[in-house]
């Protein structure tokens, strides 16, 4: 191992320790396909052995969807690719929410053998005061899964230039833009960069382009360097026929989105007609009620941040999140809004954002006080087709 490889996994370790010992740590290593994930997943498992901490070893990969579920949108679908592939409601149920505070510690690593694409009975464990949990997986860093991770690290390396794509030569090799497959994989990544922005979430990010050379990028160099990074990756990314104004989305919703989709992924929560109300445990963004669209020419899609009195929001936010931390995570999607609607609603002063793509609006519902912008805080974001 080299020098620099060995500094970056001290580095790592060292964050890692420093984090209270009490319960089990809870470590998400991502990046895109063959940045590296396992491998330093694996090596850092060997770095903090001699810290006497037991070591609870997983992957995403064992939580994978079927079929059925992971092709529901075709084969070849960058979408699919991105939003059905795994079981994020299971992951979180069998093994990051029991071993996070207040768990059970008995957690399973796996449900699900993707090459047999069979699920699996994996024993149950119990996880010992003090165990750190060392997971490796793509989209790591989703609304779903953010709050789970005590400590997140983001591996930078195009996917163009991924490691499995190098082989044991080291030079990549050629990507056909036109491929199926290339659109699929590539487009989902492409999603997932649009909707998260994974460098701006993780703890720690690390580019490692060069394996034997891998540098931590400090926090406070970050925007430099991922412009140089962005700018030829999404260059990268205009392939012939992969849809540049698909449908919007919030959280992972839209007007494509049915009630069979939504339950799947909030199971632990209410549904009332077509609307569900979001667990406390599987709130996400602030997240508490989504109105499902039901395919009417009025549909649309509402997902409300308003909490009744005395229900109280994960994150200890309050009942509403501010507008600006909402529209900073619209706008890493969309950029910034089309226009900004202002008027007077009864005692309150509203001040919607608008986003416009195709046949599609949506529309961040915001209120407060007149000419104070910064006491705006958001009451809802609503998707609807401009035809209706």
């Amino acid at each position: 191992m080299t020098p620099a490889r060995r500094a970056v996994l001290d580095r790592v370790a060292e964050a890692v320790l420093a984090l209270p010992a009490t319960g089990v740590v809870r470590v998400g290593i991502d990046g895109v396909d063959g940045a590296g994930k396992t491998m330093l997943a694996d090596e850092l498992r060997d770095r903090l052995a001699p810290s006497g901490r037991p070591v609870i070893r997983a992957s995403v990969d064992a939580f994978h969807h079927p079929k059925p579920v992971r092709y529901r949108l075709g084969r070849y679908s960058p979408e699919g690719f991105y939003r059905d592939s795994y079981d994020y409601a299971a992951l979180r149920r069998l093994l990051l929410d029991p071993l996070g505070p207040g768990g059970t510690g008995r957690f399973r690593r796996a449900i699900f053998d993707v090459d047999a694409d069979l699920p699996v009975d994996a024993p149950e464990e119990r996880a010992a005061p003090g165990s750190i949990l060392l997971l490796d997986g793509i989209f790591l860093h989703r609304p779903e899964l953010r709050d789970a991770w005590d400590l997140s690290v983001f591996l930078r390396v195009e996917w163009t230039r991924s490691h499995r794509r190098r082989g044991a030569t080291g030079t990549p090799t050629p990507v056909d833009r036109e491929a199926p497959a290339t659109r699929r994989y590539l487009g989902g990544q492409r999603l997932y960069f649009h909707e998260c922005a994974p460098w701006e979430c993780a703890s720690i990010v690390v580019d490692n382009d060069d394996l034997d050379a891998p540098f931590v990028v400090e926090r406070g160099d970050r925007r430099g360097w991922l412009a140089a990074w962005l700018v030829p990756l999404l260059l990268a990314l205009a392939i012939p026929g992969l849809a540049q104004e698909g449908p919007l989305t919030f959280v992972g919703l839209g007007l494509r989105s049915d009630l069979a989709t939504v339950e799947a992924r909030y199971p632990r929560s209410q549904r009332v007609g077509n609307y569900v109300y979001v667990a406390p445990e599987e709130s996400h963004d602030h997240v508490y009620g989504i109105e499902v669209p039901d395919g009417g020419p009025g549909r649309r899609l509402r997902v409300t941040f308003e909490r009744p009195d005395g229900v109280p929001s994960p994150d200890g936010s309050g009942r509403y999140p501010t507008c600006a931390s909402v529209q900073r995570q619209i706008e890493r999607a969309y950029g910034s809004p089309a226009s900004i609607l202002e008027f007077a609603e009864e005692a309150s002063w509203r001040a919607d954002r608008l986003w416009r793509r195709g046949l599609e609006e949506l529309r961040l519902i915001c209120f407060g006080e007149r000419k104070r912008p910064a006491s705006l805080e958001a009451e809802a974001v609503v998707i609807v087709p401009l035809d209706r």
